[in-house]
């Protein structure tokens, strides 16, 4: 014991002090933070933060006690880390030169190799190098700080406490007023949309209208990402606030998973007495709803936690060794039991409002038609129409599995049902290019990437005002019109990018 307390001080005598590895660790966390701000709650990231930090620091005192010189662990362990940190983001930067995982892997090696090469032959420059190190891993971790501290600090200086504001409308608390089953398939393409991206004919369409749905043909997203298009259906109102109705009270202005979680239309419905059933994705801004009477969710693992280790060399590892990326498997199995239970809820009291967010047909090509899970392995050889069909069979077949157990019923008791989707596929040319700049993209892409499913259930064949040109913004401005009196003005219909005001326009169909 006494041998190891004079190692350990021995150590920690060692100057400069080495704490580059866990910085650099660090900076990993914050840039996958930074670039994905309006996706991701600071909650969900200081987990990671502290497990990759914390992790870190104990490797580096575990080194520096087996080797007796930290300074020399620290280089091969910062040397380890970035290897593994950055090789998700590594790969992807090279998979348009065609640079394969052998070479890749073969080049970290490469690199592990040399720091400790340079660690046992080059004593004399630990000093120089151990300073150069700390500067440039506190420079690297500033970088992403520019950006998030400010965002964060916004999130907390607008914020704004989402209390119920009070009924305005002549309707009893108890509610009298139809179900309401609200579901968004991820980046389901209108039929247009479908045509123009893939070069299919979706069934969908005809099948929903057998039914007794109408369809919303012309319909577009109003944003192009899931957080802001959602914020903006769930609020009824655009994120520059216009659409603001006073029977919402005042709007969350915290953040946009705040904003959603703490939305406009669920405060309402619940002064109306509806019971709320949240049935979670996996995402984070739709996991839970912070009104919900009900929260249903496969784990409690956040999406952050999946990308995070999706970033890393551990997926290929896996690979390496037979076995799947654990996001993608992790993914496929809570969709699957989301969709199933979708199909089949426990019954809830009346009237209530039910929210599920499915992420299909959105990427990855993970189902097979039967709904069984597809491996980056079989996917390899198929074309990417084959792919997304094959994963559109199943979303149909459950959607309409669906929709069939919620008309199983009594006509007098059937719900109000909203399908819809939050944005349309990105175009071929733009699979993996998010942050593209929509205002410079051709007519054709913006149609494939804002033209979406919306289609609508409503008992006895109401007239609400429903039309081909609808977006999700007014879906709860013609319901709440329709059944709680209220008298919203129904908002233009316009799509935007999330960094220029101005409405995008669309070809003609």
């Amino acid at each position: 014991m006494n041998r190891l307390a004079d190692r350990l001080r021995t150590v920690l005598r060692d100057r400069p002090v080495p704490f580059h590895p866990i910085l650099f660790a660090v900076y990993f966390v914050l840039f996958l933070y930074s670039v994905n701000l309006d996706e991701v709650d600071l909650g969900d990231v200081l987990p990671v933060l502290a497990l990759v930090s914390g992790g870190t620091a104990i490797m580096l005192i575990v080194a520096g006690l087996l080797v007796g010189d930290t300074r020399r662990a620290a280089l091969v362990l910062t040397a380890a880390v970035i290897a593994f940190l950055a090789y998700g983001h590594a790969a992807r930067l090279l998979q348009p030169m065609r640079i394969g995982p052998t070479l890749h892997v073969a080049g970290w090696l490469a690199i592990i190799l040399l720091a400790v090469l340079v660690a046992w032959r080059g004593r004399r420059l630990l000093g120089v190098i151990t300073r150069v190190l700390n500067i440039a891993s506190l420079a690297l971790v500033i970088v992403p700080l520019v950006a998030i501290v400010p965002y964060d600090l916004g999130r907390i200086a607008t914020g704004e406490a989402p209390t119920p504001a009070p009924s305005t409308a002549p309707v009893s608390p108890s509610a009298i007023g139809p179900d309401v089953y609200w579901f968004i398939f991820d980046r389901y393409p209108s039929a247009r949309s479908g045509r123009l991206a893939y070069g299919i004919e979706n069934p969908i369409f005809d099948e929903l209208r057998a039914r007794g749905f109408y369809i919303a043909d012309a319909s577009h997203a109003n944003y192009q990402r899931t957080s802001a298009s959602l914020l903006a259906t769930f609020s009824a109102e655009y994120l520059d606030g216009r659409g603001h109705a006073d029977i919402f009270g005042p709007t969350d202005r915290s953040g946009a998973f705040s904003r959603v979680q703490n939305s406009n239309v669920a405060r309402f419905l619940k002064t109306r007495g509806y019971y709320y059933v949240h049935v979670g994705s996996d995402f984070s801004g739709t996991r839970t709803g912070v009104l919900a009477d009900v929260n249903h969710a496969f784990d409690n693992q956040t999406d952050f936690d999946s990308a995070f280790v999706e970033s890393t060399a551990l997926p290929g590892i896996l690979r390496r060794v037979g076995l799947s990326g654990p996001r993608w498997a992790r993914r496929h199995a809570w969709t699957t039991w989301e969709v199933n239970l979708l199909a089949d809820l426990p019954p809830y009291p009346s009237p209530k409002f039910v929210f599920g967010h499915v992420l299909l047909p959105h990427t990855p090509y993970i189902f097979a038609a039967d709904g069984s899970f597809v491996s980056d392995e079989a996917n390899r050889g198929r074309s990417r129409t084959e792919q997304f069909s094959e994963q559109l069979t199943f979303t149909n077949a459950r959607m309409l599995a669906i929709v069939d157990d919620l008309l199983a019923v009594q006509a007098a008791e059937r719900p109000v049902i909203i399908v819809q989707a939050d944005e349309g596929p990105y175009p071929p040319t733009l699979e993996d290019e998010t942050r593209h700049d929509w205002t410079t993209a051709t007519p054709e892409e913006r149609e494939i990437k804002f033209g979406i499913l919306n289609a609508w259930y409503v008992p006895d064949g109401r007239d609400i005002g429903l039309y081909p040109e609808m977006s999700p913004v007014n879906t709860f401005r013609l319901l709440f019109n329709a059944y709680f009196e209220t008298d919203l003005p129904i908002l233009p219909d316009e799509s935007f990018t999330l960094d220029h005001p101005e409405p995008l326009e669309f070809p003609d169909p």
